[in-house]
């Protein structure tokens, strides 16, 4: 997909004589994409790996420590309460299901992957789903449309044909949604209408870029007007990121800290109540 977007850009860009300009403004765009890269990974990192270990270490507490505590209990006859009820129960569960369970949450995640690959409808519901959550989707609009803005003035700079400039943004996304404006507006080109009529109807298209390309379209600088698009929305995107980030991060933390001392207060609360009988 991206080598169709490079092929295209070079070739026009050696018919108008623009080919060391062209490749300097292509080499800005790429570190400019790979470096929103690494900063969405980087945000995603972190929590992911605080979940994992939360998730490893309650794991160990309910199949390990928590059963250690049964025969105490049961020796001592110890007035169970609920939260410590609930939490045998789960070790219970875990120590006699565990495999089962790992085996079908791997097999979930395979049928996931799947079907996100290889159904385009299924994927579509997904990507729609996550652009409907408040601040992921937030960033996965600002990041298609910092994309989408980018890559499109580019090819415009060079005179790529403005059909072939949609069909090379239809296939270099991956979102299918934006996937379907890019081919509705293809067909609306072709009959001799504006790009910008699509992008009126879609709610994937923010209000603020559709003005910005009617203004654009209207003033014959659709390429300069695009650029500032491309700007603003991944500064919005940066800008998310780093909220995720920086709100991210204490919210992990209290939540590991919060199961851990769950599992110990529900753990402990019984052995008390022993003491206060013994004394």
């Amino acid at each position: 997909r991206k080598i169709k977007m490079v092929v295209n850009t070079i070739k026009s860009a050696e018919m108008v004589g623009n080919i060391e300009k062209t490749l300097d403004e292509m080499s800005d765009y790429y570190q400019e994409m790979e470096d929103t890269k690494k900063a969405i990974v980087s945000a995603i990192s972190y929590p992911a790996i605080v979940m994992f270990v939360a998730i490893i270490i309650c794991v160990f507490m309910l199949t390990y420590i928590v059963p250690k505590f049964v025969e105490v209990y049961e020796s001592m006859n110890a007035e169970i309460n609920p939260i410590t009820q609930f939490c045998l129960d789960l070790s219970d569960f875990l120590r006699n299901n565990g495999f089962v369970l790992l085996a079908v949450i791997i097999l979930a995640i395979m049928a996931f992957i799947y079907f996100y690959k290889n159904l385009k409808s299924f994927r579509k519901s997904v990507q729609q789903l996550c652009m409907k959550i408040p601040v992921v989707g937030k960033i996965i609009i600002s990041k298609e449309m910092s994309s989408f803005s980018r890559t499109f003035a580019t090819l415009q700079k060079n005179n790529v044909l403005l059909t072939d400039s949609i069909d090379i943004l239809a296939k270099i996304t991956g979102n299918e949604i934006y996937k379907e404006v890019m081919f509705k507006t293809i067909d609306n080109l072709t009959k001799g209408g504006k790009m910008s009529e699509v992008f009126k109807d879609s709610w994937a298209i923010p209000d603020v870029a559709y003005f910005m390309m009617v203004t654009g379209e209207s003033t014959g600088e659709l390429a300069e007007m695009l650029d500032k698009i491309a700007d603003f929305y991944h500064k919005e995107e940066r800008q998310s990121v780093a909220m995720i980030k920086t709100f991210i991060e204490p919210v992990m933390i209290l939540f590991l800290a919060f199961v851990v001392g769950f599992i110990l207060i529900a753990v402990l609360v019984p052995m008390f109540g022993i003491y206060g009988s013994v004394a």
